[in-house]
């Protein structure tokens, strides 16, 4: 068990939630990391998807006095992993709090990866957060996941921030997505990804993200990552059948429709996509993707036919 550190009396206030699903295999050493974080006060909020391998009681005999509520119990049916962070958001208690972190349940968080986010929301203004990582394998072997592109107009729209597990929030953006998941939650009943969402939701409202190029979490890669990094055929095959079925299409849809905006006129093209739209999207990809190759592969995709 990891030793916790002292922490100065003025040090930020993190409220860390982290959706739980089965994950007792790695859950000890991630908590672990969460506790020996440096330069920061941290306490915990979880939600169980209806484990049965001893999540809970893990969670709840690690985090001791750091748990800021009982652990939510599963509600009957599994919501998935967007689902559950979700309703962490809606239910979270964000009084007394300068920030909130998402946390998956089987990475590892170096020591500084809040403090350095704490330190990076301050100097920029920004009130959202996301940084590189390293996924790393059971063998051994680690890559960095460069996100820290230039954010472009529409990007919000076609791709989420990063990896949500490097995410921190301002408690002012916090509180205001958890009164708009809160007030009409139905609306968002069938997105794929929270962290898609949260910066959806960020990039439409006026708040400010920045995207750090210093990673701050190691990224488990195994055969029950939801997604996990696209590298190597697994990754690559996953992404290509939900761009090839019509699903990415249809949460780029989902996710304009939510909120109004200047994409109007694109999100009409997508809903179309006749073959003046593929080419005007095509035209249009510098705009929706952050990083060159997926601006030159969103193009190459809609004028190919193979984005459904």
């Amino acid at each position: 068990m990891h030793s916790i550190k002292p922490v100065a009396h003025d040090a930020p206030r993190v409220l860390v939630l982290m959706a739980i699903f089965n994950g007792a295999r790695w859950l000890g050493e991630q908590l672990d990391s969460i506790l020996g974080q440096e330069r920061v006060h941290v306490t915990f909020f979880a939600a169980d998807d209806g484990s049965v391998d001893g999540s809970v009681a893990l969670v709840e005999q690690r985090m001791g006095s750091r748990l800021a509520a009982p652990v939510l119990q599963g509600v009957g049916r599994q919501l998935g992993a967007a689902g559950n962070f979700l309703r962490l958001l809606r239910e979270a208690r964000l009084e007394g709090h300068d920030f909130v972190a998402l946390a998956d349940q089987d990475d590892v968080w170096l020591p500084r990866r809040l403090s350095q986010a704490a330190a990076r929301l301050a100097s920029t203004g920004a009130d959202g957060y996301s940084s590189d990582a390293l996924a790393f394998w059971p063998d051994g072997r680690k890559r960095r996941l460069g996100k820290a592109h230039p954010q472009r107009r529409f990007d919000h729209l076609f791709e989420p921030a990063g990896p949500g597990c490097t995410y921190v929030l301002t408690v002012a953006l916090a509180r205001a997505l958890q009164q708009e998941l809160t007030r009409e939650p139905q609306r968002f009943d069938g997105i794929g990804y929270h962290d898609w969402l949260v910066y959806a939701f960020a990039r439409t409202h006026a708040f400010r993200w920045h995207i750090d190029a210093e990673p701050g979490v190691l990224y488990r890669q195994h055969g029950q990552n939801e997604l996990g990094a696209n590298f190597g055929a697994g990754g690559i095959s996953r992404r290509w059948g939900r761009l090839t079925s019509g699903w990415f299409r249809q949460q780029v849809l989902q996710v304009g429709g939510l909120w109004p905006g200047d994409h109007s006129g694109l999100a009409a093209r997508m809903r179309r996509l006749a073959w003046r739209d593929r080419f005007w999207l095509a035209w249009a990809a510098r705009h929706c993707r952050r990083r060159l190759r997926d601006q030159l592969a969103l193009a190459a995709m809609l004028l190919l036919r193979v984005l459904r």
